[in-house]
């Protein structure tokens, strides 16, 4: 059961009460929780053709030897790609409005967030490097 806007927002307030963390994702309901706590974010700007082919091979991909869903999850390969294709849908649909969104969120905390915005796997691998 998914937790309510409300439980989701406390949740994510927990996760940020120390000095170090780190978190991904773009929940735009709680970005501005975890922005206003921190001192950089990483935004991966990848085309959404790249996105959704990475998408798509995780879902045709066998999981690795000895990896178990948790108890009470069934997960059929045909059911692994149907939702990989519909990840993939979404990111076609949903690609331009959300980066949108995200970026202007990222905006408003600029005067206190160093902002990244890697474009490759080229650039990510050297911010991480750097």
């Amino acid at each position: 059961m998914e937790p309510s806007a409300d439980e989701w927002r406390e949740k994510q307030r927990d996760l940020i009460t120390s000095d170090e963390w780190i978190l991904d994702g773009n929940y735009h309901a709680t970005l501005d929780l975890r922005l206003d706590r921190a001192d950089t974010a990483v935004f991966l700007d990848t085309r959404w053709w790249v996105c959704a082919w990475r998408a798509l091979v995780r879902g045709v991909r066998k999981r690795p030897v000895g990896f178990q869903l948790p108890n009470g999850c069934d997960e059929s390969a045909l059911r692994r790609l149907r939702e990989e294709w519909s990840l993939v849908w979404r990111i076609w649909r949903d690609h331009r409005s959300e980066r949108k969104v995200e970026l202007e969120i990222l905006s408003r905390h600029a005067n206190h967030v160093a902002l990244y915005v890697l474009c490759s796997k080229r650039a990510t691998r050297d911010f991480l490097s750097a």
